[in-house]
């Protein structure tokens, strides 16, 4: 779902995974016909680097070794 977000508005896809002023740059490229394409890559990059934080965040909460050093 996020991903359709990221492709037809992806303004809205910032402020999903909490990155509310990238959301309002986007807004303000998506505004031109022209900045559509790239906000949209932006914002389809920044969906998958949001999903690989999340799962490092969860494989290092996992492992009781690391949790000494939190």
């Amino acid at each position: 779902m996020r991903l359709l977000l990221a492709i037809f508005l992806p303004f809205i896809s910032f402020f999903t995974i909490g990155r509310p002023f990238a959301g309002f740059v986007c807004l303000f490229l998506q505004v031109t016909l022209i900045g559509w394409i790239p906000a949209a890559i932006w914002a389809v990059f920044a969906l998958g680097q949001y999903k690989t934080d999340k799962k490092i965040e969860g494989a290092l909460l996992r492992n009781p070794r690391n949790q000494s050093l939190s």
